[in-house]
């Protein structure tokens, strides 16, 4: 395929069965896989691929990951409290003017980082930046602070002068910078992998 390009195929099976001295009763059939879906191929992504297009890829984080079990809680509490585990649209290009509204100079309220009490702090936003979720003023983010203590994760809010009110479109999260990253690269390996492609939506689950 050429760069940049794509394609969609339905795909159909036909098998004919014979037997030597046998008269099959049903030598003809038909089938199509899986459930009907469609196989989309592509070669807009680094490498051309196929997926089945029908078939909404999963992002799924866990809370004893060690490499980013922060930022999973973070995602946890976005999705469970906030959002009803609503699936995301990937937005290709939109990622640095996004987190610059939500984390950045382009929020009316800046991200206040604390670094006292997280070492090596960042601003990990949900929805995520690169997606048309994402983008929403910092101002109106619930700021939280994953905690671990006593076996399970808690979260907790930010700034006294800031109350959760679980009525917030989005969170920005206190994650130390390598959780923050390791889990930005667990969403774009699955992009590769997926072939999640601009507009098309993934889900974000996050379990145990």
């Amino acid at each position: 395929m050429a760069s940049g390009t794509r394609d969609n195929i339905r795909t159909n099976y036909h098998m004919y069965i014979t037997a030597t001295d046998t008269t099959p009763t049903q030598p003809n059939v038909n089938w199509e896989l899986p459930f009907e879906a469609n196989l989309r191929c592509d070669a807009e992504l680094t490498t051309p691929g196929c997926v089945f297009s029908d078939l909404r890829a999963s992002l799924n984080y866990s809370l004893s990951d060690p490499k980013h079990a922060a930022a999973s809680a973070a995602y946890s509490f976005a999705q469970g409290r906030l959002r009803n585990w609503a699936p995301l649209t990937r937005a290709d290009g939109l990622s640095a003017a996004n987190r610059k509204r939500t984390c950045e100079e382009g929020s009316s309220d800046p991200f206040v980082y604390m670094y006292g009490e997280i070492p090596n702090d960042s601003c990990d936003e949900f929805p995520f930046a690169g997606s048309f979720e994402g983008g929403t003023d910092g101002a109106l983010c619930a700021d939280i602070i994953p905690r671990y203590e006593d076996g399970e994760w808690w979260i907790y809010r930010a700034r006294a002068d800031k109350p959760i009110t679980y009525e917030e479109p989005c969170v920005r999260a206190h994650v130390a910078l390598d959780a923050n990253e390791s889990a930005g690269g667990k969403y774009g390996s699955l992009v590769r992998r997926a072939r999640i492609l601009d507009t098309e939506k993934y889900n974000v689950s996050v379990v145990d």
